[in-house]
């Protein structure tokens, strides 16, 4: 059995593909965010934050960064990817959470509406945008 290589194709012009990450070094009590763009060019861009926050809450305060930071662009569509899986599952949920974490995913929510399509993808791990 053959495999092909997987390879970059672009974006639609007026949509781009944003990766998210976040880790918590509870050590040196931060956290790092890290943001990957990618629009129909393949031209990227990245922001750390720092912060300390339980790992969940990061991951929802990297999304809501994300989101604004694409909204700022003016894109109007997005496909947004997490390695979060319980944050993927709220933002598909139609059940509110009253925790700091729902609060956090109604804004995200709110935020989106303007859109014409967003898509949240789970991803799996790998740490590497936050820690980098």
């Amino acid at each position: 059995m053959t495999t092909s290589p997987v390879c970059w194709s672009p974006e639609p012009q007026a949509a781009v593909l944003v990766s998210v990450d976040a880790a918590v070094f509870s050590d040196l009590q931060k956290m790092g965010v890290g943001i990957v763009v990618h629009d129909h060019n393949g031209v990227t861009s990245s922001q750390p934050i720092s912060g300390l926050a339980l790992p969940e809450l990061a991951e929802a305060w990297a999304l809501h960064r994300e989101v604004s930071l694409v909204g700022d662009e003016g894109f109007s569509s997005a496909i947004f990817m997490t390695d979060c899986l319980s944050l993927f599952q709220r933002m598909n949920s139609s059940i509110f959470s009253r925790s700091e974490v729902g609060a956090v995913v109604l804004d995200i929510e709110g935020m989106m509406e303007p859109f014409s399509s967003e898509i949240v993808r789970h991803v799996k791990p790998a740490h590497i945008l936050a820690r980098s």
